[in-house]
């Protein structure tokens, strides 16, 4: 849905962004949702099969989000990168021409754009979220909407700073 307010939104002379998600690569992340997946797995909606198997995987977990005697500092690195969900997907953003749809550019949050692109690229994305998140659209009837701006949003090249308050 927020694609859809992106869309409308020129980013560039002729172009747009849409933003992408893919599942992420991390290891432990990825054998996380596995252990997860293999202690629900056959437990809910099915013929209450919770068994000692069962219990003993959800323990290992547990005990691992608890800190095991010896692993505490390791498994408290562990438990705050495999809880907080946001680090199970890596997002991009794909710039596509506005013609056909075709891609002209893929930014990442590990491509080394600069400073001004990237604060161009966080502006249009908080503005299309803002008008997702009001129901704005742009024929729509004009509303008051109020978006507080800190001293960071100044610091900004002039060209990126005049491109934001242009969205807003």
């Amino acid at each position: 849905m927020i694609n859809t307010s992106l869309h409308s939104i020129e980013y560039s002379t002729g172009t747009f962004i849409e933003l992408s998600q893919s599942k992420a690569i991390d290891t432990d992340i990825r054998a996380f949702k596995e252990d997860l997946k293999q202690a629900l797995s056959g437990t809910i909606g099915g013929d209450d099969s919770y068994d000692e198997s069962k219990f003993l995987q959800v323990k290992k977990i547990i005990e691992r989000f608890n800190g095991r005697e010896h692993f505490v500092d390791v498994d408290k690195k562990w438990r705050k990168k495999v809880a907080d969900v946001r680090n199970w997907f890596s997002f991009g953003a794909n710039e596509k021409y506005q013609g056909d749809g075709s891609l002209k550019e893929y930014y990442s949050d590990s491509s080394g754009k600069s400073g001004g692109q990237k604060e161009k690229l966080a502006y249009t994305v908080l503005a299309s979220s803002i008008a997702f998140a009001y129901g704005l659209e742009e024929n729509s009837e004009k509303s008051f909407r109020f978006v507080m701006i800190d001293e960071a949003f100044g610091k900004g090249s002039d060209d990126s700073t005049k491109y934001g308050l242009e969205l807003f």
